[in-house]
C-alpha cells in the first residue's frame, strides 16, 4: 500500500509498530493537550462530548 499511494506522512493513533517506516506522526490517544493542539479546541470538545475520542474501558 505504501508503494502504491506514496503518502507524505502517516498518522498513527497510538504507538507505531516497529515495522512501520517513513514519516510517522504518532498521536497519543490519551494526551488531551496534544489532541487539542492538533485538532483545535472546538473539534476536540465536539468529539469528546460525543464520546468519539476514547475507547470504553
Amino acid at each position: 500500500m505504501m508503494e502504491k499511494i506514496k503518502p507524505s506522512a502517516i498518522i498513527c493513533y497510538g504507538e507505531p509498530f516497529s515495522e512501520m517506516k517513513g514519516n510517522i506522526k504518532a498521536i497519543d490517544p490519551f494526551n488531551k493537550e496534544e489532541l487539542i493542539e492538533k485538532m483545535g479546541l472546538t473539534e476536540f470538545t465536539k468529539k469528546y462530548l460525543a464520546g468519539e475520542l476514547y475507547p470504553e474501558i
